[in-house]
C-alpha cells in the first residue's frame, strides 16, 4: 500500500486513477437515493480522534476477542463486501488470505466474484462468515443457502442493493 494512502479522500482519489469508471461508480454507490451512504459519511465526519499521547499502553490487549465463539486477534473484520474483482483479479481471496494473516473474521459477501466453496478451497483456516439475503422468492434464498454448508455463520441482510438511479451505470455491471 502507498504510505500516502490515510484517509478516505486519498484512496478515492488512487481509486479514480486505477479502476474503470462504471467499477468506480459501483464502488462509490449507495442504494436508491443514497440516503444511508450520506448519513454514514456525515457520521464518520463527526467522529474526533483523541490523542492519549505519554500514556502507559503496557496493558493493552486486543487479542483474545471473541465473536460468536470464533476468536480473533482483534474486534475489527471485513464485513461483506461485493464484486471484489472488479478492483482486483484475486478478488475475495485477496481479502481473505488478508483476513488469515491477521487472524480475523471475513463475512463474505453473497455478491462475491469468488464462491465460498473457493475461498474455503483457498484458505481453509479463514474464519468466515456467509451473508444472505433474504429474497421475495423462497427458491433464490435456498440456492444461495444451499453454500452456507461452507461458512461458520450466516448473517441475513432483508435489504436487496439496488443501483442508484442517477449513476446511470445499471448496464454495465
Amino acid at each position: 500500500m502507498k504510505p500516502d494512502l490515510i484517509c478516505v479522500a486519498d484512496f478515492e482519489r488512487e481509486a479514480k486513477l486505477i479502476l474503470p469508471r462504471n467499477a468506480l461508480n459501483y464502488y462509490k454507490s449507495g442504494s436508491d437515493e443514497e440516503v444511508t451512504l450520506c448519513e454514514n459519511v456525515a457520521a464518520f465526519k463527526r467522529l474526533r480522534l483523541i490523542p492519549r499521547v505519554l500514556r502507559d499502553v503496557g496493558g493493552v490487549f486486543l487479542g483474545g476477542s471473541k465473536i460468536l465463539g470464533q476468536e480473533v486477534s482483534s474486534p475489527i473484520c471485513v464485513a461483506p463486501t461485493a464484486m471484489q474483482k472488479m478492483a482486483h483479479d484475486d478478488g475475495e481471496l485477496a481479502t481473505a488470505r488478508a483476513c488469515v494473516k491477521n487472524d480475523t473474521l471475513m463475512a463474505v459477501s453473497t455478491l462475491s466474484t469468488v464462491s465460498i466453496e473457493e475461498i474455503v478451497e483457498k484458505t481453509p483456516k479463514l474464519k468466515r462468515w456467509l451473508q444472505l439475503y433474504i429474497y421475495k422468492y423462497i427458491q433464490s434464498t435456498a440456492q444461495t443457502n444451499q453454500s452456507s454448508n461452507s461458512a461458520h455463520c450466516l448473517t441475513p441482510t432483508n435489504n436487496i442493493p439496488s443501483i442508484p438511479r442517477e449513476r446511470g451505470f445499471g448496464a454495465a455491471i
